[in-house]
């Protein structure tokens, strides 16, 4: 069984102290992203489309890792506000079109749908996340 716990939203972000990037074009910065080999992810797509002139210099799937390097000035990351805001140094870009968001699934066996102890926990899950995400 599976359940969809809530939506994630994504924001584009840079180093507080980087100028505002162009849309649609992304001259003179670099894109902070992560790695593909284990699957497809659209807001790296989103991310290359929305700056085509800014070449891809980092893979990471660490999201902590992503937000450092950006703050550090490495280059444009698109992150959960939950990581951005969280970051000092980090600045979220106003854009006109906003990164895909994605869902948060659990799945458990369909025996222990009725187990109260999941349900209790289902419950905290979702009243925490419905708390930490916009």
């Amino acid at each position: 069984m599976q359940r969809r716990l809530s939506r994630l939203n994504y924001g584009v972000y840079v180093a507080a102290a980087a100028r505002e990037p162009v849309f649609g074009e992304g001259t003179g910065f670099r894109l902070i992203t992560h790695d593909t080999s284990t699957g497809h992810l659209p807001d790296i797509e989103w991310l290359k489309a929305s700056f085509p002139n800014a070449a891809p210099i980092v893979r990471s799937n660490n999201r902590n890792v992503q937000s450092h390097l950006c703050r550090q000035g490495v280059g444009i990351a698109v992150l959960p506000p939950a990581v951005g805001t969280q970051v000092p140094g980090l600045r979220r870009i106003d854009l006109p079109a906003e990164p895909p968001s994605r869902d948060i699934w659990m799945g458990y066996h369909r025996d222990l749908k009725h187990l109260e102890r999941l349900r209790a926990f289902i419950r905290v899950v979702d009243s925490h996340l419905r708390a930490v995400l916009p």
